[in-house]
């Protein structure tokens, strides 16, 4: 038995780094849409919130103000 020595092309390699970049980005504007809906629901919501919906609402509104924030740094 021989062993095969893999030879990775650059330009291959370059084009696989350029897709996984463009799917990480992808997941994470997925994750922050999907974050975003949950809160619109319990800010939408007219009846009173049950103690665990208050504080995930809290939570989610802390977690995008810190994203905003970050997005705004990156802008100015």
């Amino acid at each position: 038995m021989s062993a095969k020595k893999m030879v990775i092309d650059e330009n291959t390699l370059n084009k696989f780094q350029t897709m996984w970049t463009i799917k990480h980005q992808d997941l994470a504007a997925k994750d922050r849409l999907c974050t975003l809906s949950l809160l619109e629901s319990f800010i939408g919501k007219k009846e009173p919130h049950a103690e665990y919906e208050e504080t995930l609402k809290k939570k989610l509104i802390n977690e995008f103000s810190c994203y905003v924030y970050e997005v705004l740094t990156v802008l100015m």
